[in-house]
């Protein structure tokens, strides 16, 4: 770690604040892809505010423009500070920021940029790897997996330049935990087979491919040691359906290590890819753990030269 201080997303106020972003990205803007000309500029729009909070908070950002649905252009804003030791080594973190057609996508993924924007803020200085933050457009359909999506469009770009990403994170779906003490609101947002079979209801996972078991442990120890969570830890081929669902994919694809941190939502969120995807199901403390625990990861990679995943 490069420094001992206090984390700003332990105090009882973190979870508020990362709310707020989750409840501006979902409420105020709603729907953000490229399917329609109103709908693009919400995207827009959201790539403007993540651009300007990662500006603020002292990275160096700019704007990977490329070609989306009927020729209307979409960004991955991506923010940077350089490693002071091994600056040719990256960690990159991420999230997208677009939603499917039709919702608002407060869990999925609002509460993914709500935990990068976080995390740009809560990093100090330079560490000894350069940390890169990407928030990516166009994850969802009709985009997933294909040339127009965007972690697809940097893991290319960062393989085409030859870069040495050592780690990817992507933060995908991390605002839905449910306890016995949780709001009934809450409860009442877990799906049928959650209700009959309520294994893991409570919790986060760390997905990797067989490739990427170690940055995986590094990750799960690190979400551990923020404490109030149970993390479960998957390792599965990259072919399967829900490993392969995010980000991470696309640095699989192109050969570099990558774990999801997640809560699951498709296994256990009722509301997941539909217009009732609000802010109300989620557990804001849940979320700021998860995004402390993230943090603490990236900076515990990115500020030991020695640590190979």
């Amino acid at each position: 770690m490069t420094s001992q201080r206090p984390s700003t997303l332990a105090t009882p106020e973190a979870g508020a604040r990362l709310m707020r972003d989750v409840e501006l990205l979902s409420g105020w803007l709603g729907e953000r892809h490229d399917g329609s000309g109103e709908h693009h500029a919400h995207l827009r729009a959201a790539a403007d505010h993540i651009y300007e909070r990662l500006t603020a908070a002292g990275w160096s950002t700019r704007l990977q423009p490329f070609g989306g649905e009927e020729g209307r252009v979409v960004e991955n804003v991506q923010a940077e500070r350089l490693g002071a030791r091994a600056p040719e080594e990256i960690v990159v973190v991420g999230a997208h920021y677009d939603t499917i057609r039709g919702g608002p996508g407060a869990e999925d993924n609002a509460t993914g940029v709500a935990a990068i924007l976080a995390l740009a803020a809560e990093l100090g200085g330079p560490m000894d790897r350069t940390v890169r933050i990407v928030a990516f457009a166009n994850e969802e359909h009709p985009h997933t997996r294909r040339r127009t999506m965007g972690s697809l469009v940097h893991a290319r770009a960062c393989r085409a330049a030859g870069e040495r990403v050592v780690a990817m994170l992507s933060l995908e779906c991390l605002g839905f935990h449910v306890s016995h003490a949780a709001p009934k609101a809450r409860r009442d947002a877990l799906t049928l087979l959650q209700r009959i079979v309520p294994f893991w209801t409570t919790g986060a996972f760390v997905v990797s491919n067989l490739r990427s078991m170690k940055l995986a442990d590094t990750v799960a120890s690190s979400l551990c040691a923020t404490g109030g969570l149970p993390i479960h830890r998957v390792t599965a081929p990259g072919f399967l359906p829900l490993a392969k669902s995010s980000d991470h994919w696309s640095f699989w694809k192109n050969g570099y290590p990558a774990i999801m941190i997640t809560d699951g939502a498709p296994l256990r969120y009722r509301h997941y890819h539909r217009r009732t995807d609000t802010a109300e199901h989620l557990d804001p403390m849940a979320l700021a753990a998860l995004a402390r625990g993230a943090s603490q990861a990236v900076d515990t990679i990115a500020s030991t030269v020695r640590f190979r995943v």
